[in-house]
């Protein structure tokens, strides 16, 4: 989507009040947004809404995300914002450069904190387009075939993915706010239990989103930022970054009935590229492309301020990073 695409898709999203963009699910690509005063339209009840992301990013040079995973079962830990009656994983192998295969994947509820087991009863086999198996080609994203599981808002899960093959350099989002885990031999995706999960990861490798079936649920609130909104420095395994305690006050709230999804990266730009790619760059994937989407945060701009303060430094000026918001 180019510049003025964008721009002519965000005026269509309604008004604008510092930052925060706002606008309707059934109208986010489309120029028919309701007025001020009229409600959102109600969501059909087998329609998704995103409970959970996270940004994809390209590996490191070295270190796990460079070397992958082989005949290992990855448990990746996520914690929902709002709940429902189906769910559906979306993996993401954008900066792949050769196609990766998961030969099976699974999704459960998490037995209890800090714990890598699933509550028995919980766990759900997952198949993409009926097959056990799915192979996501090179910069390709896929999502899974939905599953009947009731989760709660504010609720962790625990999604299984198990790779027989080598992986090769991964595509994953490399803050550590949360501990996942890793059975180092064979496929564990049918498996409640936590024996096998020996191995602690602090990253989300391959899962970029999670989605549930939610029709209370008007849309989606799309945080896009830098470390801020990231979580950088939060307490750990806590749920304690700024979006976490938003998703919180707007269930307890019961009247904006919307989920809220992290589109941070730490060291993230508007302009130019930091620890990931720009915000202008990603805003098609991460924002419009996320399932149910009606609103965006922007908090992005400081990292653009700091790397033009020292010698030898990229000078960014006042009007560019103005016109990279607009």
């Amino acid at each position: 989507m180019t510049g003025s695409t964008r721009r002519e898709t965000l005026k269509s999203l309604g008004a604008a009040s510092g930052l925060i963009l706002g606008g309707t699910g059934a109208n986010v690509l489309t120029s028919d947004s309701p007025t001020d005063t009229e409600r959102p339209p109600e969501r059909s009840g087998a329609e998704f809404v995103g409970t959970w992301m996270a940004s994809p990013m390209a590996p490191n040079d070295e270190g796990l995300s460079q070397e992958g995973f082989e005949d290992e079962t990855l448990r990746l830990m996520i914690r929902t914002s709002v709940g429902g009656n189906g769910v559906r994983i979306r993996l993401s192998n954008t900066f792949g450069d050769e196609p990766v295969t998961f030969d099976r994947a699974s999704v459960g509820i998490r037995a209890e904190p800090g714990s890598a087991a699933i509550e028995p009863r919980t766990l759900r086999q997952l198949t993409f387009g009926g097959d056990d198996d799915v192979t996501i080609t090179a910069g390709g994203r896929v999502l899974s075939d939905p599953v009947d599981l009731h989760v709660e808002p504010e609720q962790e899960l625990a999604v299984n993915l198990y790779a027989a093959a080598p992986t090769g350099p991964t595509t994953f989002h490399h803050l550590e706010t949360k501990t996942s885990f890793v059975a180092e031999s064979g496929d564990h995706t049918g498996e409640t239990g936590a024996d096998a999960f020996t191995t602690e990861i602090s990253r989300w490798f391959y899962l970029d989103g999670v989605e549930v079936v939610s029709p209370e649920t008007s849309g989606a609130i799309v945080c896009l930022g830098d470390s801020i909104t990231d979580g950088f420095e939060s307490t750990y395994d806590a749920n304690a970054t700024y979006l976490d305690f938003l998703a919180e006050r707007i269930n307890e709230s019961g009247s904006l009935q919307k989920s809220v999804l992290n589109a941070g990266i730490s060291a993230n730009r508007v302009l130019s590229r930091g620890a990931g790619e720009n915000a202008l760059a990603r805003f098609d994937r991460d924002v419009f492309a996320q399932t149910g989407v009606t609103d965006v945060h922007l908090l992005d701009g400081i990292n653009d301020i700091g790397a033009g303060t020292g010698d030898g430094s990229e000078t960014v000026t006042a009007e560019e990073l103005i016109d990279g918001y607009l």
